[in-house]
């Protein structure tokens, strides 16, 4: 053996062991990685059976049985000598082995993660009333109004909470769970109805709420508000969604300084003509109490008709009602929305209602 070939394979099995330790080293910073995230979740790391390890090992063991074969071939021919085969072998295995190991290491960042996710997973899917500091203790969904049904929908609550909280919103059709089904039927057609909910939080002591239909029951509640005057708050905020939804009112063709100055001739036209741009123009900057024929007037319809399909008029006879039995009223609750006032209106209905929660809290 030559000097030469004597370096080469001293070198190749250096650099061979060098990346066995290393890549051994990586594989036991993954594993301890797995086991902290296994403690943590409380779940038992699989142990690597050996059906697992050939799975891991046979492309290395694969690769070196193929290049001890072409290095023994190439020394029978006499093309190298016996020692650049046997290089040629140590390299080999370097380089399959290093694919390997990081092979193997992505492996266990990809079973450290999934360890981690299962763990995530394990303790958001809680809904073990024992395990949470969460308890429902009695939930109704019931009407307003006196009569009709009160089903009773405590499980269902208890299957909806995540950890120690419960994000909930009031739907009749949301009230199921695996094997109930309690609001199958409507409790009281043709009424806005509520969720009354009675739960404690940690070692507090138990609180009664309640959130209307459509709303989002929240539990635990960080601010203590009575229920009429979080019923107020939310309708008064969906009220101005509503008309933030609908984008802002048109603006008029002509503006307040064009009709103030517009020329007698070219008035004395559009009237004739009965042009609709001006005729709203001069309603919008100088109200007459006459009503919109024009864009405005489709905009108007639109509040109107919107207001009315999502019952926001049922909501606030309910909640005008509630605040009179508090001796507390609003004549701006009662306001029509309809006509050129439509959006003026709900925005008064809003301010409204957000005066009387806070009147609610003052106790007045």
């Amino acid at each position: 053996m030559s000097t030469f070939d004597l370096i080469v394979a001293i070198v190749a099995i250096t650099s061979n062991a060098a990346g066995i330790f290393f890549g051994w080293q990586q594989n036991q910073i993954f594993r301890e990685q797995n086991r902290i995230f296994a403690a943590q979740a409380g779940i038992k790391m699989p142990e690597t059976t050996r059906r697992n390890k050939i799975g891991l090992y046979w492309p290395a063991i694969a690769a070196l049985l193929l290049a001890v074969g072409v290095g023994v071939v190439l020394a029978e021919n006499g093309t190298v000598s016996i020692a650049i085969p046997w290089a040629f072998v140590v390299l080999c295995t370097f380089g399959t082995t290093i694919s390997v190991m990081r092979l193997k290491g992505s492996m266990e960042s990809q079973q450290a993660a999934i360890v981690e996710r299962d763990a995530l997973l394990k303790k958001l899917s809680r809904t073990d009333s024992s395990a949470s500091q969460l308890n429902i203790i009695k939930a109704e969904f019931r009407a307003f109004a006196e009569g009709g049904d009160k089903p009773d929908v405590t499980e269902v609550l208890k299957h909806k909470i995540v950890g120690d909280s419960l994000v909930f919103k009031v739907d009749r059709g949301d009230f199921k769970a695996p094997g109930l089904d309690p609001v199958s039927r409507d409790p009281f057609e043709g009424q806005i109805k509520r969720v009354e909910v009675t739960y404690s939080y940690q070692n507090d002591p138990p609180v009664t709420t309640e959130s209307m239909e459509d709303d989002l029951l929240v539990l635990p509640e960080d601010i203590v508000l009575e229920p009429l005057q979080r019923h107020a708050l939310r309708l008064s905020v969906k009220l101005l969604q509503f008309l933030n939804e609908l984008g802002p009112r048109p603006t008029p063709k002509y503006t307040e300084e064009e009709v103030r100055t517009m020329p007698d001739a070219k008035m004395r036209s559009l009237i004739d003509a009965n042009d609709v741009d001006y005729t709203d123009a001069c309603e919008f900057h100088y109200p007459q109490g006459h009503e919109f024929t024009g864009p405005l007037k489709t905009w108007c319809d639109r509040v109107e008709a919107g207001y009315a399909l999502q019952r926001f008029s049922m909501r606030v006879q309910l909640l005008s009602n509630l605040f009179a039995l508090r001796g507390l009223k609003a004549a701006a609750l009662s306001l029509p929305i309809s006509g050129r006032d439509a959006e003026v209106n709900v925005r008064k209905i809003a301010r409204s209602l957000w005066d009387l929660a806070y009147k609610v809290g003052k106790g007045s």
